[in-house]
């Protein structure tokens, strides 16, 4: 028999951990086990996830073999098998998760320097944004979601959270399915220059771009991107170009608080010195080329 036991999580941190916990004690010892992760590209082993399979195993001398784990994260190396095969390009790469668009845009120094856009309550999420707006509030457009989701509530600045959506659009907007919010927010890339992604996995031995990265690619524009360890060499690999000849990126081999302080710095010495804006449209319009052969070539092998 085949039971699946479905992880949720909200950003980095694993929310139904003490359920699970007592799922698990009830599964008979022959049953195969499927860890599904819910498309989330969590670090099983930065969550906690990892540390509970493997007591679990441990404890009730179940097998590894029967323990299977479905997730877009193949990045981690783990002593479970993965109960599911990833296409060339991660999930948001292909066209059912592109659906919205914008034209090649030439970068100009116009705007403000800086554009961050934040879904999601996550607690890092909470921390960088205060850190702006104590810090470098004039230099940034800024758009925080608004909505019900408030899940860490006991954490989160209502302060921040009054600056408001720039799109009105909420959080709860992003999953009805009848509104594009990606769409809605690439409206406003002609009024900054440089984007701070903040992504959605953060921490551990992990590899989970979302729309949020593909936003600035498709929006023509530089980007700076808080994620995990190695996540813009990664993006390298993928084909695209990232933005050391511009900046040094030496916070892409940082996670947590420290990747956050070094980006700081960055931001700081951007401002006070600027930026290439030549060579960072020869960077933006590469990777914006190459992102739309991504997607004719995912539409073509997907028929």
């Amino acid at each position: 028999m085949s039971v699946t036991i479905n992880l949720i999580f909200w950003g980095d941190e694993w929310i139904n951990r003490d359920s699970i916990i007592k799922q698990l004690c009830d599964i008979p010892i022959d049953d195969q086990v499927i860890m599904h992760t819910q498309h989330e590209g969590i670090s099983l082993r930065a969550s906690g996830v990892l540390e509970v399979i493997d007591k679990w195993v441990s404890t009730t001398n179940r097998s590894p073999d029967t323990v299977l784990i479905n997730t877009p994260n193949h990045y981690e190396k783990i002593n479970y098998k993965f109960d599911n095969k990833l296409s060339l390009h991660p999930h948001f790469f292909k066209p059912g998760q592109l659906d919205y668009y914008r034209n090649y845009s030439q970068l100009t120094k116009f705007g403000k320097l800086f554009g961050l856009f934040l879904g999601r309550y996550t607690q890092v999420r909470n921390i960088i944004a205060a850190d702006i707006i104590a810090d470098y509030r004039q230099h940034f457009l800024i758009s925080i979601m608004q909505g019900d989701r408030l899940e860490a509530s006991q954490w989160w600045n209502s302060e921040i959270e009054t600056i408001g959506s720039l799109d009105h659009m909420t959080i709860d907007n992003q999953y009805d399915g009848n509104h594009n919010t990606n769409q809605s927010l690439l409206t406003f890339y002609n009024d900054f220059q440089i984007e701070l992604v903040v992504e959605t996995v953060t921490l551990g031995e992990a590899f989970f771009p979302t729309e949020k990265t593909i936003r600035p690619i498709m929006g023509s524009k530089p980007f700076i991107i808080y994620a995990s360890m190695d996540f813009l060499k990664n993006i390298q690999e993928l084909g695209f170009r990232t933005f050391s000849e511009l900046w040094s990126e030496e916070y892409d081999q940082l996670e947590g608080i420290p990747r956050w302080n070094c980006i700081k710095l960055l931001i700081a010495n951007i401002i006070e010195q600027g930026y290439d804006c030549n060579i960072a449209n020869e960077i933006v319009q590469y990777n914006y080329n190459y992102l739309q052969k991504i997607i004719s070539a995912n539409k073509i092998n997907n028929g």
